[in-house]
């Protein structure tokens, strides 16, 4: 018990339980829902028990009562000789070994690093995520690492609700790279010397700037008659983005640049619109206590029936049935006869509209 130090243990569950929801539920919502088909629904469950299970079994020391419940109510999945009165009567689970992927891992742990600098540049855009983006480019000199985003392409253009993700090995014609010498460090070992050499430095292309990360050291001749030559440590790379900025938002992380096209046209726009529809349903869904598999109808009223919703609600109407699996209709006589479950106004994009749920 010397060693049994429980501030060590939680932070790690905790974030495990994090990277669960976060990460595995929230890309996964297609296929746990059966989306994709019996048997990917099937296998989305199973390693969602499993894991949960396991979760249990972990977390019975520190969390005894809510690991109970969620064991409850695991418990009427498995065989029956194989259900314990309780979680504490489990022991704790031992490590699987072949089960540790180092590839997954990696490919995973990259593929949230492009999400998370994709949202910030959304963020810096001011594009919001139910709009859709004509493009993102990933620039990267590893190749590992552009395979790893490559294996996991679908989930990356869905979170980052991009229509097309290019893969880019290439940096030089996105990015400007430059040599910035660290002047306090230089300026005691050359004295007056530094300013020809800031000047040289100043002049350098791309091609010498790489050449430096990789060599660690760049020569500069005749500088008093004399070769300086410059070491990593005195210096660092500046990295500014090519590209035009009106059209295109760049975000970067160590070596991976992400370039977000901002050119968002009327269909773009228009499916945001429908998502913001979706979600309105989604949500009187929940406040009407409805579960997934409750069958109901949806109607809309629009005040202004030439505005841009009503072009929306036409237009992508299909897309819109396709989200939330359920067609949304004008409000007329049938929705009038039928038994109302929830109704609620709401404002998108400067249009008022009312929405209904019916059985």
């Amino acid at each position: 018990m010397r060693k049994y130090y429980l501030y060590t243990v939680i932070p790690n569950l905790v974030n495990f339980v994090d990277q669960l929801s976060k990460w595995y539920v929230r890309f996964n919502k297609g296929r746990l829902k059966g989306d994709s088909g019996d048997e990917q629904c099937e296998l989305a469950l199973c390693t969602l028990f499993k894991v949960l299970f396991d979760i249990c079994r972990l977390m019975g020391p520190f969390t005894p009562f809510i690991v109970e419940n969620m064991y409850q109510n695991l418990k009427v999945c498995l065989p029956k000789d194989e259900q314990e009165d309780s979680v504490h009567y489990l022991m704790i689970p031992e490590v699987e070994e072949d089960a540790i992927n180092t590839d997954i891992e990696r490919a995973v742990s990259t593929m949230q690093t492009i999400v998370d600098i994709g949202r910030q540049a959304r963020e810096k855009a001011g594009i919001s995520l139910r709009i859709p983006i004509p493009s993102v480019t990933i620039v990267d000199s590893n190749t590992q690492v552009l395979d790893d985003i490559k294996s996991l392409e679908e989930y990356v253009k869905n979170e980052l609700n991009s229509r097309s993700l290019i893969l880019e090995s290439k940096s030089a014609s996105y990015i400007n790279l430059s040599l910035v010498p660290d002047r306090r460090i230089l300026g005691k070992r050359l004295g007056k010397a530094i300013n020809p050499v800031l000047k040289y430095v100043q002049k350098l292309s791309y091609e010498q700037v790489v050449k430096f990360q990789e060599d660690g050291k760049l020569d500069i001749p005749d500088i008093d008659g004399k070769t300086v030559t410059i070491s990593a440590e005195e210096c660092t790379i500046g990295r500014t983005f090519a590209g035009d900025t009106k059209i295109l938002e760049a975000q970067s992380s160590g070596s991976t640049l992400l370039i977000m096209s901002k050119a968002v046209d009327a269909d773009c726009k228009q499916e945001g619109l429908a998502r913001s529809i979706m979600s309105s349903i989604q949500q009187m869904r929940k406040k009407a206590g409805l579960n997934p598999e409750e069958k109901v109808q949806a109607w809309y009223e629009l005040e202004d029936k030439s505005s841009e919703m009503a072009v929306v609600l036409t237009q992508k109407a299909d897309f819109i049935q396709t989200g939330i699996r359920l067609a949304v209709n004008p409000y007329d006589n049938t929705a009038k006869a039928a038994k109302e479950i929830i109704n609620e106004s709401v404002e998108i994009a400067g249009a008022n509209i009312k929405l209904f749920l019916t059985r």
